[in-house]
Parts: C-alpha cells; sequence; structure tokens
C-alpha cells in the first residue's frame, strides 16, 4: 500500500487527478502517480462505515483512458476541485492512500 503523501513528497512529478466526464457514477474519478499508474476511485467499507478509496485500474484500462482524454472527455484538475466534486456524494474520502490490490 503506498502513502498518497509519501507519493507527493517523493516525487519529481506530482500526482494528477482527473474527471472523466463520460461517466456518471465513481468510474468519474481517476488518480496518476508520479510512474502514470492510474487509479480509480472504488467504494470501500471500514468498521461499517462507507468510504471511497482509490485502486490501481486495469493495464487495459490505460489505453481507454488515452482514448478518452485525446477526445477531451476526460480533464485534469487541480486537488481543490477533485477534491469538491467528491464532496458531493456524502461519503469519506481516503486521500491518504493508493490501493494496488
Amino acid at each position: 500500500m503506498i502513502k498518497l503523501k509519501d507519493l507527493l513528497n517523493e516525487a519529481k512529478k506530482p500526482v494528477k487527478y482527473y474527471l472523466d466526464y463520460t461517466e456518471d457514477d465513481l468510474k468519474k474519478y481517476v488518480v496518476a502517480d508520479k510512474d502514470d499508474n492510474l487509479y480509480m476511485a472504488v467504494v470501500g467499507i471500514k468498521k461499517g462505515e462507507r468510504f471511497v478509496k482509490f485502486r490501481i485500474t486495469r493495464p487495459g484500462y490505460k489505453s481507454k483512458f488515452n482514448i478518452r482524454m485525446n477526445a477531451g472527455k476526460i480533464k485534469e484538475v487541480k486537488k481543490a476541485r477533485f477534491k469538491r466534486a467528491l464532496k458531493m456524494l456524502d461519503i469519506d474520502v481516503d486521500f491518504d492512500k493508493l490501493y494496488r490490490g
């Protein structure tokens, strides 16, 4: 498990945040780390409470992501805007970790 704050501290390129406007559910929220691995938002359960976490995507998703990015359907946004978009869900969001498994 990688901590997002560790990535931010050691990364030469910062973590990037994307909103996918073709999706209506949690697949809309995508994060890329310094190695260009993509992480998609999923709902997790911890102590009976639901929260949003970011899990690494399938290898085939990267080509789909690049096609949508080139078509202008996915936009890179700043972290503040990304957080505001996720607050609309009324679920806690785990920004500290990116899950590999």
